[in-house]
């Protein structure tokens, strides 16, 4: 606006740079709105000149522009692990060659519980493969894409039964199972050793990996060792 003789002509120029140093182009005849699509930091200098040839003092604004979600990052370990665990979470919104609006917030569940603000390294420490989803927020509110990834913790060692006639006489030939259970990682092993001895003495035999029913069909009183090792190494005490 100018009250008197009237404005002439406005001009521009625009930073090139996106991030907080500002490195202005060539000045613009100003004929149109200016359009501004790209993420960044942005400053733009204009003035006008009147119809006597005045000419303004030069203003500089900032056109701040962020319409890209943050990325975030996290230290969950891959596989399965036998001790308790921390996962750090890390926000990224933007890098030194361009400037957006920066991370406000990161939250996480798990096991499809309740969302909780991350302030600090999380501690997985039950048992189990459980969904640990999260995502970040930048201060413009664009929210990141929810990332899913699972946590996998097995630190107890699995249980083997079996079906014999513990301490008791029986008239018929002994097929034992031995039966494994894990609740977590799995079972990937089970071994037993017999007795090689007829009375109450105890001699073990070497270890034999179990794969079918084990036959005992020679009287005496024999003793049977057996324990099981799931995937993850944890072996059962015999």
């Amino acid at each position: 606006t100018d009250a008197n003789s009237g404005c002439s002509s406005t001009q521009y120029r625009l930073d090139t740079n996106g991030t907080t140093t500002v490195s202005v182009g060539a000045w613009t005849t100003y004929s149109s709105a200016i359009s501004f699509t790209t993420d960044g930091n942005y400053g733009i200098d204009f003035n006008s000149i009147d119809r006597a040839g005045n000419i303004e003092t030069t203003n500089r604004g900032y056109v701040l522009m962020d319409k890209t979600a943050p990325i975030t990052t996290d230290t969950i370990p891959a596989g399965w692990q036998t001790a308790a665990f921390n996962v750090t979470l890390s926000c990224s919104d933007g890098d030194v060659s361009l400037q957006r609006s920066g991370c406000s917030t990161t939250q996480y569940r798990i096991a499809n519980g309740a969302w909780t603000t991350y302030s600090s390294a999380v501690s997985v420490s039950t048992d189990g493969n459980r969904a640990f989803d999260y995502n970040s927020s930048d201060v413009s509110t664009n929210r990141e894409t929810t990332n899913n990834k699972y946590v996998l913790l097995d630190t107890v060692a699995p249980s083997t039964s079996w079906d014999g006639n513990h301490n008791t006489w029986q008239a018929f030939d002994a097929n034992i199972t031995l039966t494994c259970s894990d609740a977590t990682s799995g079972c990937s092993l089970t071994q037993y050793r017999l007795d090689t001895t007829a009375s109450a003495t105890i001699n073990y035999g070497s270890w034999q990996t179990y794969s079918t029913k084990v036959l005992v069909n020679y009287d005496g009183n024999y003793a049977i060792d057996f324990n099981s090792t799931d995937t993850v190494g944890n072996t059962e005490p015999a």
